[in-house]
């Protein structure tokens, strides 16, 4: 404060010492207009520097032309007070006083610029330092370096030239500068992520220039010439360069490309202005993002994603204002709005360029020659048929798939009603149907469309792919594979399930739904989809060797869940920047429902979804707590279990009374009759997952603020492992592990409640077993009543107690004998005559946990396979274990024998010799006659198995193998 002094102006330095000592949220337009107006060059120096000082302690209300921080949103002022004419009128003055830094920025742009259109890294490191040490933080500015840094994210070069910058906007923990920085990653849907943000733009928590600034961002037509004006506002308080580029630049995709000079003079603005900022313009800023080598080059819906943050490149202007201005309103859900069609063309030329796809480029378009025709433009064209009433009523189904394989997103881009008229019914055409029924659910979901769109599917399986939904799924693949990545996505277990008349049980489902991830997973070389896969295939398969469920466990299906979990949660799983995580869960005022905190902090984008899955695990009526209690519990078990208990010990003790029965029969009834109406109401009320519908229920399907440190646990977990692997269904398994761990409060809250319940409302007392008290009756006998009446009912509810107990395995296991009886009923089925005489140890109780078992299986598999195989079909075959326990390392040596076929010993021995000495090389991906260097590789890919031996009798071979399993 002491360099106030040093200013010559008395009024300045009040006015400074004002805006200072303010702590309203918007300081008056007059004050900053007359700071502006009575500062000398040298005072306005000293004042702004003076409040910049103060923006560091996080108190500035007033914009600041150059922010040598990203500005605290909620802490500027739109300067709604002025008319237009008046705020532009302050805004050239400040853009004069301020013209050689200004100058100076355009120049750093231009050599931004350059140095992207170049790939100069040197020069991008330069001017990153200029930004962010000497000329401070812009909107415009953020937006290139936030677009560069998801870009080349995988070009260490670049990312630590940029990081100087990059680190200041992201550490600024900001909704506005998280959400831009989201809305350049390509691997997100651009409609949805676009609504989303605009969606969040609304929230009041946000500050209302952050709130305009969002608009700005993804919707910069929105709002009209009324909307031209609240953008300036908001740009022009983050700071002054914004305002700048702002007139500049909205005047150019407001027009077609207006002159700069024309633009500058209608404002008054300096002409050096306006001629730095045509010096600062490029063409080739596309080449460079386009060329990017890891990501392969941009398509139409990535370039128009990108291009607001380069509107400096003329061609991107060219292609983006158009494309914005015509489909603006309907990337963000708004329709019926007329807008001018970004091609100049007759409608027929429209038809052809959309419906002969491949064949004909289309004429028109703002620039053609920056991004190929493709599907993105594609879909925009045909929006525009459909809007002027253009049908697709003579496309045949297959025509219709074509299409969509041609185009994407249509029915985001389309409403209910427009596909309504431009798809009329065809019965007769299964396939058109087909696809009708499901472009109509993605446009509009609801329990109807959706019964529509899956008894298509029924009718197009049963009557054209002899009830195959894998021959369908290939059909589509072979005409239009990006229509069966759609049908990949939409055929998830819980839809698959309701599809009545193609499947009768869980286990049917379960087949299917392995067969399509198998076939698609190869097709596609997705790993993800086989992992998921064998899981599927293996668990039904223990399923068919298994008993049913002990009913007296709590019990979550979990290949249905964890199937639930890569379909819902894998993609935003990769898609969170983990190198961001702090592993750290914000203290109890946060929510972890807040969908702005989410935005800004990535460890809540994790714990969100942690969140999301032990709601499903709580919630799900199919396979989550909520169906097992449904099933096992409230269905009569609860009450039945306590009324029988008590019941026939009520008879019991009155049947011991004897003459005496007379005087307690009554009592008993009464209470035994209350008894029962107490153990109805329990369960309906209590033993409910907890809603607006059951509040009382005392399942809470919801992380609550004293399981956060559960929380904070779970997501330090999935972070690791995510950064540590990228393995995904490692991450799976966590986030399974800690449902059951964020359930046990509530498991532990039931008990105690039970408890409580037996206390206030079952208990028995001496006074209620008369109707009146006699003298001289038998208290003595009246005591030993109520005693073991109320040492029934509390065992019994001792016992329900236990109920209420997480399983001691809660993933996916097996034991060494129950893969091994797979292994060999699969093996079975595979080789004609294999009917081996099989010996195995008693069951030692140890199981291999999670998906580690896949690997186990797949070792006893190959040596079962090569003995049915190569061996005596009929001879022995031996499993034999030990194991060694050393702390929390088990150690288990697996060994399987079988026996030669008679006169082959010596072939069959010199034969496995050189298979343990040959190369094993790519074994694992090989087919053909590898299966020993199959089970060799399995030691170098997968450490828990290691040591594969083979030792040799006369007239047979043992394989051995280390198992080493880690408990925690």
């Amino acid at each position: 404060m002491q360099k106030l002094m040093e200013m010559s102006s008395t009024e300045a330095r009040n006015l400074v010492r004002g805006i200072i000592a303010s702590r309203d949220e918007a300081v008056s337009a007059d004050v900053i207009d007359r700071l502006y107006s009575v500062c000398t060059a040298g005072d306005l120096q000293i004042a702004l520097a003076v409040i910049a000082e103060s923006q560091t302690e996080g108190r500035v209300i007033v914009s600041l032309p150059f922010p040598t921080r990203p500005p605290r949103m909620g802490y500027l002022t739109p300067l709604d007070h002025l008319s237009q004419s008046a705020l532009t009128s302050l805004l050239v003055r400040r853009m004069i006083r301020h013209t050689q830094k200004l100058k100076t920025y355009l120049a750093a742009v231009a050599d931004l610029n350059r140095s992207v259109e170049e790939m100069d890294t040197n020069l991008l490191q330069s001017v990153t330092s200029i930004f962010a040490n000497e000329i401070g933080f812009s909107f415009h500015i953020n937006r290139k370096y936030l677009c560069l840094s998801r870009r080349f994210a995988n070009n260490s070069t670049i990312i630590s030239a940029i990081r100087p910058y990059t680190e200041i906007i992201r550490d600024s923990r900001d909704a506005l500068h998280r959400a831009v920085d989201e809305s350049y990653a390509l691997d997100r849907d651009y409609i949805d992520s676009r609504r989303m943000f605009l969606r969040l733009a609304n929230d009041k928590r946000l500050s209302l220039i952050s709130r305009r600034i969002l608009h700005y961002h993804f919707s910069p037509f929105g709002g009209g010439d009324e909307g031209w004006v609240q953008h300036l506002r908001a740009l022009s308080s983050y700071s002054l360069p914004d305002a700048l580029m702002f007139i500049l630049e909205s005047r150019i995709l407001g027009s077609a490309l207006a002159p700069i000079n024309e633009t500058a003079e209608r404002f008054n603005l300096p002409v050096e202005l306006s001629d730095s900022y045509l010096k600062a313009r490029t063409k080739g800023a596309f080449d460079a993002l386009t060329l990017e080598t890891t990501h392969g080059p941009l398509d139409g819906q990535g370039t128009f994603c990108m291009a607001n943050a380069w509107l400096s490149d003329e061609r991107l202007a060219k292609f983006y204002a158009p494309i914005e201005r015509y489909a603006g309103p309907r990337f963000d859900g708004i329709f019926g709005i007329e807008r001018p069609f970004f091609e100049s063309t007759d409608h027929n030329s429209l038809v052809r360029s959309v419906m002969t796809l491949r064949d004909m480029q289309p004429s028109g378009v703002a620039d053609p020659t920056i991004v190929p025709d493709d599907e993105f433009q594609r879909t925009l064209r045909l929006a525009h048929l459909v809007e002027h009433g253009y049908s697709l009523g003579d496309c045949n189904g297959l025509d219709l798939v074509a299409l969509m394989n041609a185009t994407q997103n249509v029915p985001h881009l389309l409403s209910e009603a427009e596909l309504d008229a431009a798809l009329p019914p065809k019965s007769e055409d299964n396939l058109y149907e087909f696809i009708r029924a499901s472009l109509k659910f993605e446009a509009s979901p609801k329990i109807s469309s959706e019964f529509n769109m899956r008894s298509a599917t029924e009718k197009i399986v049963i009557d054209d792919f002899d009830r195959s939904i894998l021959s369908l799924l290939k059909f589509i693949h072979k005409l239009a594979p990006e229509v069966a990545k759609f049908y990949m996505a939409m055929w998830n277990e819980s839809f698959l399930i309701q599809c009545y008349k193609l499947y009768k049980s869980a286990y049917e489902v379960n087949e299917a739904s392995t067969m399509i991830l198998e076939w698609y997973g190869h097709q596609t070389d997705n790993n993800v989809l086989l992992e998921r896969a064998r899981s599927l295939a293996l668990e039904n398969k223990l399923a068919l060797i298994r008993h049913d469920i002990d009913s007296q466990r709590l019990y979550v299906d979990s290949v249905r869940f964890k199937q639930w979990m890569f379909e819902k949660l894998a993609g935003p799983l990769r898609q969170i920047d983990l190198t961001a995580v702090d592993q750290g869960i914000p203290d109890q005022e946060i929510k972890i429902d807040d969908q702005i905190e989410i935005l800004i902090d990535p460890s809540l984008q994790v714990a969100s979804l942690v969140d999301a899955a032990y709601n499903e695990f709580c919630c799900n009526k199919a396979y989550g707590v909520d169906s097992y209690i449904g099933r096992r519990i409230r269905h009569g078990t609860f009450h039945g279990t306590l009324i029988k208990s008590a019941s026939d010990l009520v008879e019991e003790l009155l049947n011991q009374c004897g003459s005496d029965r007379v005087n307690y029969e009554y009592g008993l009834r009464s209470w035994l009759s209350k008894f029962g109406d107490e153990v109805k109401l329990f369960p309906r009320e209590r033993l409910q997952v907890r809603s607006e519908k059951k509040p009382r229920g005392l399942l809470v399907p919801h992380v609550r603020i004293s399981e956060y440190n559960l929380l904070e646990f779970a997501v330090r977990q999935v972070c690791e492992s995510m950064l540590s692997k990228g393995s995904i269904p490692e991450a799976i398994d966590i986030i399974f592990q800690s449902c059951w761990l964020l359930l046990q409060p509530n498991l532990t809250e039931i008990q105690r409640e039970l408890e409580r319940w037996r206390g206030e409302k079952l208990l028995l007392r001496k006074e209620d077993l008369r109707r009146t008290p006699e003298p001289g009756a038998d208290d003595d006998q009246a005591r030993a009543i109520v005693r073991r009446v109320n040492e029934k009912v509390a065992e019994t509810l001792q016992q329900i107690s236990a109920w209420f107990a997480a399983p001691k395995e809660t993933t996916p296991s097996a034991t060494l004998q129950e893969l091994f009886q797979v292994v060999r009923m699969e093996v079975a089925e595979q080789v004609a005559g294999f009917a081996p005489e099989v010996s195995e140890p008693e069951e030692s109780g140890t199981r291999i946990v999670g998906h580690r078992y896949q690997y186990v299986y797949d070792a006893l598999y190959i040596l079962v396979h090569n003995a049915a195989r190569y061996g005596l079909k009929g001879g022995s075959l031996e499993l034999s274990v030990s194991e060694k326990v050393d702390g929390t390392v088990t150690t288990i040596y697996v060994t399987v024998a079988s026996q030669f076929e008679v006169g082959r010993e010596s072939y069959s021995r010199a034969r496995i010799e050189h298979e343990m000495a040959a190369p094993m090389d790519d074994a694992l991906v090989t087919e053909g006659s590898t299966g020993i260097r199959k089970l060799r590789a399995l030691t170098s890919a997968k450490t828990d198995i290691s040591d594969v031996a083979v030792s040799f009798s006369q007239t047979g071979v043992a394989f051995t193998f280390r198992l080493t399993l880690t408990t925690l």
